[in-house]
């Protein structure tokens, strides 16, 4: 699962609860940097892996955000 600045709480909760509890998933939380702001609650989420870990994921779970960037932080745009 992928939590980025702007990940609306109650999606990335919803998603980590319900594939947490499947005994089939391992749940990894991946992120840009080791924390991001969440959206409007006054907390933050830490992430376990990098991006990298998603190349590895046979699912990927991307959240809500309250604002999506067109580029991913740290990456140039291709044109």
């Amino acid at each position: 699962m992928i939590s980025s600045d702007g990940v609306l709480p109650l999606e990335l909760g919803i998603a980590a609860q319900i594939f947490s509890m499947d005994p089939d998933y391992e749940l990894t939380v991946a992120t840009y940097g080791q924390v991001v702001p969440v959206a409007r609650s006054g907390f933050s989420a830490t992430g376990a892996a990098g991006l990298d870990a998603l190349e590895k994921a046979d699912t990927v779970i991307v959240p809500e955000y309250a604002e999506v960037p067109s580029v991913a932080p740290g990456r140039a745009a291709h044109g």
